[in-house]
């Protein structure tokens, strides 16, 4: 019997991908984006691990420029990064929601020839090029990390992912955030997913294992030794009232660090990094 007979007649074609490997030499790290890239993640550690008091701000594209900043929104986001380094680490936070959804009228298409090509080739090159251009300018990116590939294509330029609040049921997305080579912000929408979140976040202190790809896009079996910078991402709109934060009590008996990302997008596109202790006091 044919093999054609039992192969799936759902995918209809399969396009090539370049190797992560391939956009790197082509769009090299610049000394000043390796030093923007190692500096903001050891700052990052710092101010969770409480040795440096300063916020951690994200910054997300107007709507006028999404998915990327305009030339001078980039000179405009140096300037305040400057201004204000002394209370705030201010961060560019790019959104990869949409990069391979061909039907979307948003994200990273904006920047190919059209939605219904789904050039993602193209789009990863663009994609690259801004968080390199970004970087060189010594703007922090933080950015999602929600699928196994993606991330592979410019982890050497991203300083902080933010990981869907869905996924912290994962094994294999807990697997993948335990070998990322910087800190990851959980996401969490509602108050009853904080337990199952904490738990992935502990999960992923500890080393595992995971099917991915490697720098020259063959599929391998990478071994983590296990990433301890994990923590909590609040949806603002969700738990503005104080009882919300309820679960987060025992965050300071049980844990290393008790600091969480305040997403206030829905207040003005801002996200916050602030101890816990500090939203007692919200009404």
């Amino acid at each position: 019997m044919e093999r054609s007979s039992i192969d799936s007649l759902r995918v209809y074609k399969q396009d090539p991908l370049a190797p992560p490997a391939l956009l790197a030499f082509e769009i090299p790290m610049t000394e000043t984006a390796t030093l923007t890239v190692r500096n903001s993640r050891k700052q990052i550690q710092a101010i969770l691990d409480g040795h440096d008091d300063r916020f951690i701000v994200l910054l997300t594209p107007s709507s006028n420029s999404f998915p990327f900043p305009l030339s001078q929104d980039y000179a405009e986001l140096e300037s305040i990064c400057s201004a204000f380094s002394k209370d705030l680490l201010i961060m560019l936070y790019m959104e990869l929601d949409y990069l391979a959804v061909p039907h979307s009228n948003r994200g990273i298409h904006n920047t190919t020839d059209n939605a219904a090509t789904c050039n993602i080739n193209k789009s990863l090159h663009a994609l690259r090029q801004h968080f390199h251009k970004a970087s060189s300018l010594g703007i922090p990116i933080a950015c999602d990390v929600n699928d196994h590939i993606t991330h592979s294509y410019f982890e050497d330029l991203l300083s902080l992912g933010i990981s869907n609040s869905k996924l912290a049921s994962s094994q294999s997305h807990t697997a993948l955030v335990s070998g990322l080579p910087f800190p990851v912000a959980f996401s969490v929408d509602k108050s009853d997913d904080l337990v199952q979140t904490l738990e992935a976040i502990d999960s992923a202190s500890s080393g595992h294992q995971y099917l991915g790809i490697s720098q020259e896009g063959l599929i391998a079996l990478s071994r983590t030794r296990g990433n301890s910078y994990g923590f909590v991402k609040l949806n603002f709109s969700e738990h503005e009232h104080p009882e919300s934060y309820g679960a987060l009590l025992g965050m300071e008996k049980n844990r290393r660090q008790t600091m969480v990302l305040l997403d206030c997008a829905a207040y003005g596109k801002a996200h916050l990094v602030i101890n816990y202790h500090t939203m007692t006091g919200f009404s």
